[in-house]
C-alpha cells in the first residue's frame, strides 16, 4: 500500500504526504513556541517589571481582535498599540499619527484595585513608555470629522457607572457620557467624532450597523437616540508618535502573533496563554 487513496471519479489523495505536511506544521509551531518561550524568559529577567500598583498585569501575543475597557480594567485578546496609546493619552485613535508599528496587536489583561480610571490610564502610559520607548508630541491638525448633535434626545440613563465600551464586529454597547459614545463611534467610523450635543450625565447605548456602515450608524443614532451624526471639518489636537522601539519581549510577541495569524483560533489562544507573562 503506497499511502494513496482513490475512489470512483476522484483524484488520488496522497495520505502520506498530508500526514507529513501536518507533522511539519506542528513541528514548526512547536519550534516557534520553544524559541519564543526561551526568549521571553530571558527578556522578562532583564526587562522592566510591571508596577506593583497593578492588581493584575499580563501581556502576550495576540490571539484575536477584541478589547473591553472598563473603569478599572482592560481585557483584550488583540489590542493594537494604537488603541492603547490613544486611550492612555485621552485621544481618539483617529487623532494619533505615527509609524506602522502602532498597528501591532497584543493580548493584555490589566486590572487595578478600586475604580480609579485615571490611575489605570497612568499605569498603561507608564508600561507603554517602558516597554515601547514611545517618543511623541502634540500639535494641531485639520481633520474630516463626524459631528454629534442633539435633535430630540431620547436617552436611557446608565444603570451602572461607566465608562465602559464593548465593540464587536457589527454591534456595540457603551456606558458613560456622550464623550464615551463618541469614542466608540470614531473607532467604528475611522474618523474623529466631535461631541457638540451639550448633554451631560451618563447613559447606556446599544446599537448595530450593516453593510452600509456610515448610513446605518447615522440612522441608528437618529432613530434610537434622537442624535444627529453629520460630516464636517474641525481643527483638532493630534498626538504625533515620532518613534516606537519595543523591547525584546514585545518584539517576540508581535513576531509570534504574525507567524500564527493564519492558525486556527484555538491554537492561537493556546499559544497566547502559554507565552503570556505576568
Amino acid at each position: 500500500m503506497d499511502g494513496r487513496f482513490s475512489g470512483y471519479g476522484a483524484e488520488p489523495v496522497d495520505l502520506f504526504g498530508l500526514t507529513m505536511y501536518r507533522m511539519r506544521w506542528f513541528v514548526g509551531i512547536a519550534g516557534v513556541v520553544l524559541l519564543a518561550a526561551l526568549a521571553i524568559v530571558v527578556s522578562v529577567r532583564t526587562g522592566p517589571r510591571p508596577s506593583p500598583e497593578w492588581k493584575e498585569f499580563a501581556v502576550g501575543p495576540a490571539s484575536g481582535r477584541t478589547i473591553r475597557i472598563a473603569r478599572n480594567s482592560i481585557h483584550a485578546d488583540g489590542a493594537s498599540l494604537l488603541t492603547l496609546v490613544a486611550w492612555a493619552h485621552r485621544l481618539p485613535e483617529t487623532r494619533v499619527i505615527g509609524p506602522e508599528a502602532l498597528h501591532v496587536r497584543y493580548s493584555i489583561e490589566a486590572e487595578i484595585g478600586g475604580e480609579d480610571q485615571e490611575l489605570l490610564r497612568g499605569l498603561v502610559a507608564r508600561e507603554l513608555r517602558e516597554r515601547l520607548r514611545l517618543a511623541s508630541h502634540v500639535e494641531p491638525r485639520p481633520f474630516d470629522v463626524w459631528v454629534l448633535t442633539a435633535e430630540k434626545p431620547s436617552l436611557q440613563p446608565a444603570a451602572q457607572p461607566g465608562p465602559s465600551i464593548t465593540v464587536l464586529e457589527r454591534n456595540a454597547n457603551t456606558t458613560g457620557s456622550i464623550a464615551t459614545l463618541a469614542t466608540a463611534l470614531q473607532g467604528i467610523l475611522g474618523k474623529p467624532v466631535v461631541d457638540e450635543t451639550g448633554l451631560r450625565g451618563e447613559y447606556s447605548f446599544e446599537f448595530a450597523w450593516g453593510e452600509q456602515r456610515d448610513q446605518s450608524l447615522v440612522a441608528a443614532m437618529r432613530n434610537k437616540f434622537g442624535l444627529l451624526l453629520s460630516p464636517g471639518k474641525r481643527d483638532l489636537e493630534a498626538l504625533i508618535v515620532d518613534e516606537v522601539r519595543p523591547d525584546f519581549a514585545m518584539k517576540v510577541f508581535s513576531g509570534v502573533g504574525w507567524a500564527t495569524r493564519h492558525a486556527p483560533a484555538g491554537v492561537r489562544r493556546g499559544l497566547a496563554r502559554a507565552l503570556t507573562f505576568r
